[in-house]
């Protein structure tokens, strides 16, 4: 009796779920097939685990960061209240106007994905999993959980971005107000009362700026430690939901060959891993843009260097974007 023709169904099953990582192999010299460990199946027994993590991952980043909510509320509050002082006291009407509606605009944007983002959920998710209706919900809110943290933490991006950007219009302005009156003062003589008033001026313009910057340096460290988990748990997400996203496309493309592309709906899986991209450059721009326009004082003035990093594990710039790819 050919043992191996008796278990090969069961064999063939199992493999499919990763659990036989080995392969039958005809021996030339005793006509018989043999069983052997094969390092694709292994491979393929991997790319299955790091899928069954995924759901286990997401449910635990939904616990750690709910729980992250409740116990760093108080700052949150705090650094909201902290913003709102700043922008009320230190901006001037008319460039709020202008940069209210550039905030608005990007605003926009960001909340313009967020639904997108849930139609493309649940369009893959009730497509793969075929799920009950409970279970699809439960799943979206977790989806929720974990994006709308991200949400927060980008519209506080963009709200210190437009702080930083006024501080740096108002130094320029300054300084170019200085040369112009620089180049009035070598053609005319002026009185040391005129010389002495400019200086207290610009002394206290400058004293001002630099503390209005460093407040907002202040709150973007906060930030930036407040939120660590949460973009943790974001970029986790998105790793491990490409992974099992492209892991699933080779387990349909083992079983039904070149008929996967009608089964699996390859715009819609390009579209979701897209998706998932689109949500970490959106991150990674507002990040360095801030930063770009927070050094831009600092290389002038204080030399104080800010970067957002998650809980000093990696930085929060395009090079992330290169490692995740």
């Amino acid at each position: 009796m050919n043992i191996y023709e008796y278990i090969y169904p069961i064999i063939f099953l199992s493999r499919l779920i990763g659990l036989t990582p080995f392969m039958f192999l005809q021996d030339l010299e005793t006509d018989s097939k043999k069983c052997k460990l094969s390092n694709k199946w292994m491979i393929y027994s991997i790319i299955f685990i790091l899928g069954a993590f995924a759901s286990l991952f997401t449910f635990i980043c939904v616990i750690i960061i709910e729980i992250l909510t409740l116990f760093y509320s108080t700052k949150v509050v705090l650094l909201i209240n902290d913003l709102s002082e700043l922008y009320s006291t230190f901006v001037n009407r008319q460039y709020t106007r202008k940069c209210r509606k550039y905030t608005s605009y990007s605003s926009l944007f960001v909340l313009t994905m967020f639904p997108v983002m849930i139609i493309i959920f649940m369009n893959n998710y009730v497509h793969f999993a075929h799920a009950q209706l409970f279970l699809t919900v439960a799943v979206v809110m977790d989806f929720l959980v974990i994006l709308l943290p991200y949400f927060q933490f980008v519209h506080f991006l963009i709200l210190l971005k437009d702080g930083f950007i006024m501080v740096n219009a108002k130094i320029e302005s300054l300084l170019n107000n200085l040369n112009k009156n620089s180049g009035k003062f070598s053609r005319h003589t002026q009185s040391n009362v005129s010389n002495t008033d400019r200086s207290v001026y610009l002394s206290v313009s400058i004293h001002t700026l630099s503390k209005v910057h460093n407040t907002l340096c202040e709150i973007t460290e906060n930030l930036s430690h407040l939120y660590f988990m949460n973009i943790l748990a974001t970029v986790g997400f998105i790793f491990i939901q490409t992974t099992f996203s492209v892991y699933t496309f080779l387990q349909l493309f083992l079983i039904y060959g070149i008929k996967v592309i009608m089964i699996f709906e390859i715009n819609s899986f390009i579209i979701w891993i897209a998706m998932f991209f689109i949500i970490l450059i959106i991150l990674l721009w507002f990040c360095s843009i801030t930063s770009f326009e927070l050094e831009l004082f600092s290389l002038q003035l204080l030399h104080r260097k800010v970067e957002f990093t998650v809980c000093g594990l990696f930085k929060l710039d395009f090079t992330l974007l290169y490692s995740v790819s």
